[in-house]
């Protein structure tokens, strides 16, 4: 059901939750612990203070040079915040302060919110999840080589997943798999060829 998979995202960006990381002891070896995260968006608004560093940085004051603020997750922190907010004064009538309080809010009313919406924002907070993991450095986002796509020759929008043997076009969603890659590599190749030759 929709709302169950509303409130599951709504966890994620939210609740604490185990993870399982590697750790060398004393003697060299590795071993896995299991450690707490924040939810997604305590772990983007840590991010987006300036001097924050990714998820593996060792914590330490002093007057020590720090990384700039990073952008990218400027950029998403402002997105969901204002999105949420939005969507709180849509379906509550009430402004909220923070993004936390908007999923408050919309957790409470959500019941009576028409599927389509809820599908929407769903959909939505599917997308941050992911751009969240990305910005945070948790996952990988997937390579968009400079190269047009085969089948619509659109530039650049031909987007592979490291983690998985998959290949997509944004534009015309023709995809390869582990069995097809082979083929797209040979149009890829004679494709090239051909713009050399000219």
């Amino acid at each position: 059901m929709i709302n169950d998979e509303w409130w599951d995202l709504r966890k994620e960006f939210v609740a604490r939750y185990p993870i399982d990381v590697e750790v060398g002891d004393w003697k060299g070896e590795t071993m896995t612990v299991q450690r707490w995260a924040d939810g997604l968006l305590d772990q983007l608004e840590a991010a987006v203070k300036p001097g924050a560093a990714g998820p593996d940085a060792a914590g330490g004051g002093g007057y020590g040079s720090r990384p700039p603020v990073r952008v990218g997750a400027v950029s998403l922190h402002a997105e969901i915040t204002r999105t949420l907010k939005g969507w709180a004064v849509h379906f509550t009538g009430r402004r909220t302060p923070t993004a936390y309080r908007a999923l408050s809010e919309l957790g409470r009313v959500l019941p009576a919110i028409q599927y389509t919406y809820t599908a929407a924002m769903v959909s939505k907070m599917t997308d941050w999840r992911t751009r969240m993991r990305w910005v945070l450095g948790w996952e990988s986002p997937p390579f968009a080589p400079r190269v047009p796509c085969p089948q619509c020759l659109a530039l650049g929008m031909l987007r592979c997943w490291p983690t998985e043997t998959w290949v997509e076009c944004l534009v015309c969603r023709s995809y390869w798999t582990a069995e097809t890659l082979g083929e797209l590599r040979d149009r890829l190749r004679l494709s090239r060829e051909l713009t050399h030759a000219r």
